[in-house]
């Protein structure tokens, strides 16, 4: 027998702990906090200022803006405005790292025209069926053929998302190519770069040495280093200097600990090389970044 294709087990799972389409008045916010899941965040009317670890977006109709899990993120508006949001978290850890490691988190309407296709067409056709589930929450011993109708709707919501989810993630490492040209890369060269800047990422309180995780990996440090800058555009260790400085952003916006604790936290030799490393890549000091973003420092070592 011959197969026109035979494939192995496919397992993709996503979880949607929250959704809204909601209208705001102007003046209206929502306070800063942080969740473990990834957010889709749509203007449909209006204008919004997103803030993310720091940084404003100014929303209008048709952007959208995909927020990574434990960011800092708030919500402003200074005029009447509409939206569509929902949270996600995918389970398979190269899907999940897609977005984590996304570079710009705002995509403009001219820019990325399917996403308000895809929002509007979802509203018109699951709009009904969420207000009717959400009524039914509210109501106690729903009939089965209810509760089978329910089920079937939130297959079908769940559907629509994970297809909308995978044109998304496509899209982000084609406008990861594009900014870091990279033909000719091989399925295991990037399965490699991405597995060590998984191992990074999740690995940030611990101290990490190139040359061990290429070991880890099964892998010379100067394939790996060849691997890496091809599928992210820099070597493994301004990466690992990347998202140490984004974790210690979060960190000064968000703890009272001290520069010297953040520093033994990250991994830095001292406070002096932690607060030397982050004036380089963010223009100002950690002192003065807290004081802008953050609340109240412990008096800085002298």
């Amino acid at each position: 027998m011959d197969h026109l294709f035979q494939l192995p087990d496919l397992y993709s799972a996503i979880r949607i702990p929250g959704m809204e389409y909601a209208v705001q008045q102007a003046g209206w916010s929502y306070p800063d906090h942080r969740h473990p899941y990834f957010e889709f965040l749509f203007c449909i009317s209006g204008e919004m200022e997103q803030w993310v670890n720091g940084r404003m977006y100014r929303m209008y109709p048709g952007d959208a803006i995909i927020i990574q899990s434990e960011m800092l993120h708030r919500t402003e508006t200074r005029m009447d405005c509409s939206y569509f949001d929902f949270h996600f978290e995918v389970e398979v850890n190269v899907i999940h790292m897609i977005f984590q490691l996304a570079a710009e988190p705002l995509l403009r309407s001219e820019a990325y025209p399917y996403v308000s296709e895809w929002v509007f067409r979802f509203i018109n056709r699951f709009g009904e069926q969420l207000q009717t589930m959400m009524a039914a929450e509210k109501k106690q011993g729903a009939a089965m053929m209810d509760e089978m109708s329910a089920s079937v709707s939130q297959l079908q919501i769940h559907s629509s998302i994970l297809n909308f989810i995978g044109e998304l993630a496509s899209d982000l490492i084609h406008v990861q190519h594009r900014l870091h040209p990279s033909s000719g890369i091989k399925p295991s060269q990037m399965k490699l770069a991405r597995e060590a800047a998984y191992w990074m990422e999740y690995h940030l309180h611990t101290p990490i040495n190139i040359s061990a995780l290429a070991a880890r990996l099964n892998v010379h440090r100067t394939y790996l280093h060849e691997c890496f800058k091809l599928v992210y555009g820099v070597s493994p260790s301004v990466f690992h200097q990347r998202i140490r400085i984004r974790e210690a952003k979060k960190m000064l916006q968000t703890s009272n600990a001290s520069i010297e604790e953040i520093a033994h936290s990250l991994c830095y030799s001292s406070a002096s090389h932690f607060s030397h490393a982050f004036r380089t890549a963010s223009g100002v000091s950690p002192q003065r970044f807290r004081s802008a973003n953050g609340p109240s420092a412990k008096p800085a070592p002298k």
